[in-house]
Order: structure tokens, then C-alpha cells, then sequence
């Protein structure tokens, strides 16, 4: 369900729907998923949608790289 919310939220942003976006990201954002995160980030980063709010964003963008982030002890494995 978290992959189709971020979907939905992906859809009503290039519609220029940027309030229902951030709906759509912001529980699988809550609930740990990097892909909602870093759009819910870039939202804030530009205050669409949100205020702007850098701090958030820096926040987010963070979660978000945390959990895509490959060690290069994984890649040699």
C-alpha cells in the first residue's frame, strides 16, 4: 500500500497537486519508506505543498539516506 501512496503522491505532484502530494508521502513517509521521505524532502526544500522548512528537508533527505545508503563492504560481497 506504501508503494501505491507514493505512487498517488508522484501523480498529484506532476499535476501540480502539491498539498495532495505531501498527503500521499506522508504516512509511508512516517512509517520509514526513503522514497517517501525524499520526496516529502524536496517538498519542504521548496515549499510546495508545506512551508519551507530546510531543517525538515535536511532531516528527511537524511532518513532517506540512511536507509538507501551501500557500504563498500556490501559491494564487494
Amino acid at each position: 500500500a506504501a508503494v501505491a501512496d507514493v505512487k498517488a503522491g508522484v501523480d498529484a505532484w506532476s499535476r501540480g497537486d502539491y498539498g495532495a502530494a505531501v498527503r500521499e508521502w506522508k504516512g509511508p513517509a512516517d512509517k520509514g519508506d526513503a522514497d517517501a521521505q525524499f520526496n516529502l524532502a524536496q517538498a519542504y526544500k521548496l515549499g510546495r505543498g508545506v512551508p519551507q522548512d530546510l531543517s525538515k528537508a535536511t532531516d528527511l533527505f537524511a532518513k532517506a539516506a540512511a536507509k538507501t545508503y551501500v557500504s563498500c563492504e556490501e559491494l564487494v560481497d
